[in-house]
């Protein structure tokens, strides 16, 4: 079924699904990339964030890691939509 749009909708309709085709394809994105990542303790994998402009709700996994960098969220201030 054809859905009507009015003229002066058409750049909210056209917004809309741009946002809808940009969510599906980051999700699945980040999908293939955790996918993709190596598995060794997991903690690589686990920080894989998406988000707009702002850091994840993702805890910062358990265990003692000397050698690795800090995991801390990094460089959200520098993050551009668009």
């Amino acid at each position: 079924m054809a859905i009507t749009i009015r003229v002066g909708e058409i750049g909210d309709y056209a917004w809309r699904q741009t946002e809808k085709l940009l969510r599906a394809a980051v999700l699945e994105t980040d999908g293939m990339l955790k996918m993709a990542s190596p598995v060794d303790t997991g903690r690589f994998r686990m920080s894989w964030q998406v988000g707009e402009n702002s850091a994840s709700s993702t805890p910062v996994p358990e265990g003692s890691y000397p050698s690795a960098p800090s995991i801390m969220r990094v460089g959200y201030q520098q993050e551009k939509i668009g």
